[in-house]
Protein backbone atom coordinates (compact mmCIF):
# COMPACT_ATOMS: atom_id res chain seq x y z
CA UNK A 1 0.00 0.00 0.00
CA UNK A 2 1.60 3.23 -1.16
CA UNK A 3 0.11 5.37 1.59
CA UNK A 4 1.54 3.16 4.33
CA UNK A 5 4.97 3.25 2.71
CA UNK A 6 4.74 7.03 2.21
CA UNK A 7 3.93 7.52 5.88
CA UNK A 8 6.87 5.33 6.83
CA UNK A 9 9.20 7.43 4.64
CA UNK A 10 8.02 10.47 6.62
CA UNK A 11 8.73 8.62 9.86
CA UNK A 12 5.08 8.62 10.92
CA UNK A 13 4.62 4.85 11.06
CA UNK A 14 6.32 1.54 10.40
CA UNK A 15 6.44 0.05 6.92
CA UNK A 16 5.77 -3.41 8.38
CA UNK A 17 2.76 -5.14 6.87
CA UNK A 18 0.64 -8.21 7.44
CA UNK A 19 -1.70 -10.01 5.09
CA UNK A 20 -3.69 -9.03 3.11
CA UNK A 21 -1.44 -5.97 2.74
CA UNK A 22 1.93 -6.78 1.24
CA UNK A 23 5.10 -4.64 1.10
CA UNK A 24 5.66 -2.48 -1.98
CA UNK A 25 8.13 -3.69 -4.54
CA UNK A 26 11.18 -1.56 -5.36
CA UNK A 27 9.50 0.06 -8.37
CA UNK A 28 6.53 1.26 -6.32
CA UNK A 29 8.84 2.49 -3.54
CA UNK A 30 10.74 4.61 -6.08
CA UNK A 31 7.43 6.04 -7.33
CA UNK A 32 6.58 7.20 -3.81
CA UNK A 33 10.01 8.76 -3.29
CA UNK A 34 9.84 10.49 -6.69
CA UNK A 35 6.41 11.89 -5.80
CA UNK A 36 7.83 13.34 -2.58
CA UNK A 37 10.74 14.82 -4.52
CA UNK A 38 8.36 16.42 -7.03
CA UNK A 39 6.27 17.93 -4.24
CA UNK A 40 9.39 19.26 -2.53
CA UNK A 41 10.62 20.79 -5.79
CA UNK A 42 7.26 22.52 -6.34
CA UNK A 43 7.23 23.87 -2.78
CA UNK A 44 10.78 25.17 -3.16
CA UNK A 45 9.99 26.87 -6.47
CA UNK A 46 6.80 28.39 -5.05
CA UNK A 47 8.65 29.75 -2.01
CA UNK A 48 11.31 31.38 -4.19
CA UNK A 49 8.65 33.09 -6.33
CA UNK A 50 6.77 34.46 -3.31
Amino acid sequence: MKLKYALSVLGLMSADTRLPIVPLDAVAQREVVRAFAAIADEELIDSVRA
